[in-house]
């Protein structure tokens, strides 16, 4: 199962898109973004993720014209429950290739749905954060803004 989440057009009159993919990369499901041209065919595709699920839910182009995704990656870690997510920040350069990423972590499940490049170069994730509490889901709105290099502020 293959699906995509956003697009925005580049400078170059292309598209970038993102979304994730069940069809190749590291695991069950991983980030997909692909690269086309204005007429929509592909440049390029990357893909980052490991062996659980990971999604791409928001993708911008940066300044130096590389780009940003948010989105949910699994945890790979020992203590993993079963549905647990972590907000995942990825920069890449104008290829696709990954710079950095940073992951943030809530309770249970945490989703970065939206991230746009700040003016100070930094970026601005918008996400939620869920809690299971005494037998009940909680859902707060979670906003993050880091520095260029995805630490936080």
């Amino acid at each position: 199962m293959d699906r995509g989440y956003s697009v925005q057009q580049t400078t170059d009159n292309g598209f970038i898109i993102v979304g994730s993919t069940e069809s190749y990369g590291a695991g069950y499901s991983d980030i997909w973004l692909i690269r086309t041209d204005s007429d929509g065919n592909k440049i390029w595709d990357k893909t980052f993720g490991g062996v659980r699920e990971d999604r791409g839910y928001s993708v911008q182009q940066t300044i130096d014209e590389g780009f940003v995704i948010t989105g949910i990656g699994t945890s790979e870690s020992a203590d993993y429950i079963d549905g647990s997510h972590d907000v995942w920040l990825i920069r890449t350069d104008a290829s696709g290739n990954k710079i950095w990423d940073k992951t943030f972590y809530g309770t249970s499940l945490s989703v970065g749905n939206a991230v746009q490049q700040t003016i100070d170069g930094g970026f601005i994730i918008t996400g939620t954060k869920v809690s299971y509490v005494s037998g009940r889901f909680y859902y707060d709105v979670w906003l993050l803004k880091t520095d260029k290099n995805g630490n936080v502020d």
